[in-house]
């Protein structure tokens, strides 16, 4: 039954899952764009050859986004720990 519903649905999750990965990837190609764009004319006028390098910025994000990661790599390690000891518990 559940088989059914998925084979059925499955196609429609791929579409929408590619669709907004393509406007994700879209959106991040733009705003990279944007940025040369700022920073090439700025290096012109300022008669700088050479391409200014910025340090890059860490968000907000990215240090929350670490942070999840790493908790869930624990969780799940301590998951399957548990799911081995067990295991091999049972078999002495």
């Amino acid at each position: 039954m559940y088989g059914t519903i998925f084979r059925l649905i499955w196609p429609y999750l791929q579409r929408l899952l590619a669709k907004r990965t393509a406007e994700y990837l879209q959106k991040r190609r733009e705003q990279r764009l944007q940025a040369h764009a700022i920073v090439s004319p700025l290096a012109q006028k300022s008669g700088q050859v050479e391409r200014l390098e910025c340090p890059p910025v860490q968000s907000r994000f990215a240090t929350v986004d670490a942070v999840w990661f790493t908790l869930s790599g624990v969780l799940l390690g301590s998951a399957i720990s548990l799911i081995l000891a067990q295991l091999f518990l049972r078999e002495e």
